[in-house]
Formats: C-alpha cells, sequence, structure tokens
C-alpha cells in the first residue's frame, strides 16, 4: 500500500497597495499520526491514518471530520463514491445513511486492500489471494515464473499497490522478498492472466501502478542506485517514458 504523507495547509494572499516582505500562513494540523493511504470522496478527501482512523477532509474550506469510531486498516471509495473499510478482524464494512454497516467477514486472512469492478462489486486483496464476494472463492495460484502455487501467502508476499483497469483486470504490486513484481488478475474469469501479457519487463521495485483508461503507468524504484522510472504498458509493449 502507498504511504502518503501530506500536511492541509491555508493560503491565504493580502493583496495590499504597499509590497509586503512576507504572505501569512495558516495551517491546519489533524495529528501527528502520518497517513498511510487517501482517496477522492464526497466533494474532497478521505484518509486513513497508520492508527487506523479516518478522516474526511473537505476542499472547500479544507475543514477536516472524523468518521472512524474504531480502527481500520484498509479503505476503498466504490464507483458509487460510498466509503467502504476494513478492520483488523478481517471484516469489512460501508458507510451507509444510518452509519456503518456490516458487510461480510473472510476469516483470519488478511486484507491488504479493497478495491471495485466495473459493476461495482467489491473484490478483497488478502493474504491469500483475491477474493470475490460473488463466488465467495479466494484466487491465488499464479504460475508466473514457476514459484509456489499460492503468490499471496502471508510469508512470501505482501501488497503494495494495485489497479483495476477498463477491462476489470486487477494489476497488483507486491512484494517478494528483495524485489518487487506485477500480478495481473481477470476479475471477469476470476483468474491470473499475467503469463498471458507479452512485452513484460523486469522490475526492481514497483512503487506506484495506475492508468488513463489507454495505458497502464507503472513506476519502478532501484533503491540500489538511487534511481527510478516511469514505464508504460498497452498493446502487449512496454516502454520507459521517464528516467
Amino acid at each position: 500500500m502507498k504511504t502518503i504523507v501530506f500536511f492541509i495547509t491555508l493560503h491565504f494572499f493580502c493583496i495590499n497597495i504597499l509590497a509586503q516582505d512576507t504572505i501569512p500562513i495558516t495551517q491546519k494540523s489533524i495529528n501527528n499520526e502520518g497517513f498511510a493511504d487517501c482517496y477522492s470522496y464526497k466533494y474532497g478527501i478521505v484518509a486513513l491514518t497508520k492508527r487506523g482512523n479516518i478522516y474526511h477532509i473537505k476542499l472547500s474550506d479544507y475543514s477536516f471530520s472524523q468518521v472512524s469510531l474504531s480502527a481500520y486498516s484498509a479503505i476503498g471509495v466504490d464507483r458509487k463514491d460510498r466509503l467502504w473499510a476494513v478492520d483488523s478482524f478481517s471484516s469489512y464494512y460501508s458507510l451507509q445513511d444510518t452509519g456503518w454497516h456490516w458487510e461480510g467477514r473472510i476469516g483470519a486472512q488478511k486484507i491488504w486492500q479493497i478495491v471495485f469492478s466495473s459493476k461495482n462489486s467489491p473484490i478483497l486483496i488478502t493474504s491469500v489471494g483475491v477474493y470475490n464476494r460473488k463466488t465467495e472463492m479466494f484466487y491465488g495460484e499464479n504460475g508466473y515464473r514457476g514459484r509456489y502455487r499460492s503468490q499471496f501467502s502471508s510469508s512470501g508476499y505482501n501488497l503494495n499497490c494495485s489497479y483495476v483497469d477498463k477491462h476489470d483486470n486487477l494489476w497488483m504490486g507486491a512484494n517478494y522478498r528483495s524485489s518487487r513484481e506485477v500480478h495481473v488478475f481477470s476479475i471477469k474469469r476470476n483468474k491470473f492472466i499475467t503469463t498471458k501479457l507479452k512485452g513484460f519487463s523486469w522490475f526492481h521495485r514497483v512503487q506506484d501502478i495506475f492508468g488513463n483508461g489507454k495505458e497502464i503507468f507503472l513506476i519502478d524504484l532501484d533503491w540500489s542506485y538511487g534511481m527510478s522510472s516511469i514505464k508504460t504498458y498497452k498493446k502487449d509493449t512496454m516502454r520507459k517514458i521517464h528516467h
């Protein structure tokens, strides 16, 4: 999961006839917890802190309010702008008009992220595989590079980033020892399609994955040499556009 740290700062610019040496700045601080994740939500931003608190930040005046009463480990916003959250007991909830609504629990597996298909169905990325609530099944078998059966076992992998493209393919960047790999799961077919993709290159550490509807962008980070690059993937071709 990507880590995001930001400060909410309001800048008030005073225009006077006489020139001023400084511009007054007012800063609003939520807390000193540090932010773990954030999404666009209801004309603003919803942010999860490292302590599990959730805040809604309005962009109109940068005011904020806490929308969680207990600690959560992951959040997500569906295609209808509805907030979802996951707790440490592998239960997941949606925020309704009447408050938090319990949606289900998947057992002892750790839920890393919650994403949504084009039909707005929640998909859980867990420590043992991708969980589809419609089929009530975990999908963890991935023959990519011939490694062991479960590519998402808690001892080997830990999700770093994810993205759902227009074809309902779930792209995931996962930790493995000293490197990070990209795995692609078809939500429609409920199977990994990583081996079907051509033109894939090796990654040092996948820092983030996103897209614009036409192509996929991947940030590759090489900590050993202090370098990073942005790569694109489109029509079975991967190329580096910035280094």
